[in-house]
């Protein structure tokens, strides 16, 4: 069973809304993450994802045009998949939906982590915005065209 998490609006007055994730949301997962990323998720991580992380879905109306993945181990949180669909970009849709993620993984966590691909300055400018911190780089974390590309570690201490 899906279940309504909260409603918020974006910047320009969307009404988004996040629910939980199940498996019946795997190919709509998919065609996102292919559209959002240059080295996505295959179906088989899609699934492993769904059935270990907590994975929560970004709605403008019926429509799913993001997500997130999340695993909590003792008070820390991190953030393994995060996805807006590329035409919803620059609306708001990416920062009011990692506000409102902070906020909801902050009931139980006390600090947050995530990794980006240093050549991903909107979702850096995102992530910074809302308050997260550069504390580290992973080199040569990510595949990309010519190689590897480095990440930049980021957090935010979750005061509850």
């Amino acid at each position: 069973m899906t279940q309504i998490l909260a409603q918020f609006s974006a910047k320009q007055g969307t009404l988004l809304t996040t629910r939980s994730l199940n498996f019946s949301d795997a190919e709509q997962i998919l065609a996102l993450e292919t559209a959002a990323h240059s080295h996505p998720w295959n179906a088989a991580r899609v699934n492993t994802a769904l059935e270990k992380y907590q994975g929560v879905g970004l709605l403008d109306g019926e429509k799913l045009v993001g997500f997130a993945f999340v695993m909590s181990v003792v008070g820390e949180a991190e953030l393994f998949d995060f996805v807006v669909d590329p035409q919803c970009q620059g609306q708001g849709f990416g920062y009011a939906f990692i506000e409102w993620l902070i906020e909801y993984i902050g009931q139980d966590n006390e600090r947050f982590f995530l990794e980006v691909r240093v050549s991903n300055t909107p979702a850096i400018t995102v992530y910074e915005n809302a308050g997260f911190c550069e504390v580290g780089v992973r080199h040569n974390y990510y595949p990309a065209k010519k190689g590897r590309e480095d990440a930049l570690l980021m957090a935010i201490e979750l005061f509850r």
